[in-house]
């Protein structure tokens, strides 16, 4: 009896992690993803052998989302990714739905591998990735903000502020020689020079918005 209960858990797949064969954008995004750990399985000697679990094609990616809102990113060949494997089928749960919004699942399958899907957050950071005790920090050398289709580069605060300053400062100084000019009723030379104004970039280099 207590081989044959293991042999059931042997064959039950709930939840492991692998890596990223390849990634299609969709939509929906899928992902071909192939087990990072052999399958262990104990013989009538008791002897363990392992037997390499197969490439695991199309699996939905689930992205973090809720109330309209979603952070979504590509992945590449290698990314770890953690598989969860359903108790039922989510095509029986998405399209079984009843008159109360609860499916009622006909497929007696479960925990099936060809009902995996996979969440790309391994949680493994490199030591240069910190994170922040007070912020959400997002890594990336191409960061768009709120669509895919984003082009504008997000604008920094910092050379933003000392292009106003710098600007409000040269604008003083032309209206009270002006000021200067109209008191006198003649030309009057400038308190102070008068220079070229050269812009202090403000644009994001890796962040652009719609």
């Amino acid at each position: 009896m207590r081989r044959a209960l293991e042999s059931v858990v042997e064959e039950m797949h709930t939840g492991f992690m692998a890596t990223v064969v390849s990634w299609s954008m969709g939509p929906p995004p899928t992902a071909t993803v192939r087990p990072a750990a052999k399958n262990p399985r104990k013989g009538e000697d008791g002897a363990t052998s392992f037997e390499q679990l197969p490439d695991l094609p199309g699996c939905p990616v689930l992205y973090p989302a809720g109330a309209g809102l979603s952070l979504v990113w590509p992945l590449q060949a290698g990314d770890l990714v953690y598989v969860l494997v359903p108790d039922v089928s989510q095509a029986e749960v998405v399209g079984g739905a009843t008159a109360d919004g609860v499916a009622e699942p006909t497929d007696p399958r479960r925990n099936n591998l060809t009902d995996a899907v996979i969440l790309p957050l391994s949680g493994m950071l490199s030591e240069a990735q910190a994170v922040a005790n007070d912020a959400l920090v997002v890594f990336g050398d191409d960061i768009r903000l709120g669509s895919a289709a984003a082009v504008d580069a997000a604008a920094k605060a910092p050379a933003v502020t000392t292009n106003h300053s710098d600007i409000a400062s040269r604008l003083n100084a032309i209206i009270a020689w002006l000021n200067d000019c109209e008191a006198a009723g003649s030309f009057q030379t400038p308190a102070g020079p008068l220079t070229d104004y050269t812009p202090t970039d403000t644009a994001a280099t890796k962040v652009t918005l719609e």
